[in-house]
């Protein structure tokens, strides 16, 4: 159902894989991994990872192999900031009730 959206995976994202903590006890992160990923720039009122309500205006569609956790953070094409994953969705397939599309939400 959702083959046309894979095709529209063509704009490039990196991500960084949360690591362990230093002796400051902050998050290390690996070298950045580039996919391909389809971008929206929509506002969508979510609850984040938190529980606190945010407002996202920008998400991520990526294909379901992807590995991305909520830990992790999102480099968007252009930018060198990384972002923080507010909340990760999905589509999945009605016939084997298979992820096809994971949605991360900046």
């Amino acid at each position: 159902m959702f083959e046309s959206l894979l095709q529209w995976c063509t704009i490039p994202v990196s991500i960084r894989k949360a690591g362990t903590r230093n002796a400051a006890g902050d998050i290390t992160y690996s070298s950045p991994v580039e996919y391909m990923c389809y971008m929206a720039d929509e506002l969508h009122k979510i609850v984040d990872k938190t529980g606190k309500e945010y407002v996202s205006g920008t998400q991520i569609y990526l294909p379901a192999d992807v590995p991305v956790e909520l830990s992790d953070q999102v480099i968007l094409r252009n930018t060198d900031a990384p972002r923080d994953i507010r909340k990760i969705g999905g589509y999945f397939d009605g016939g084997t009730g298979k992820l096809s599309i994971s949605v991360v939400y900046l």
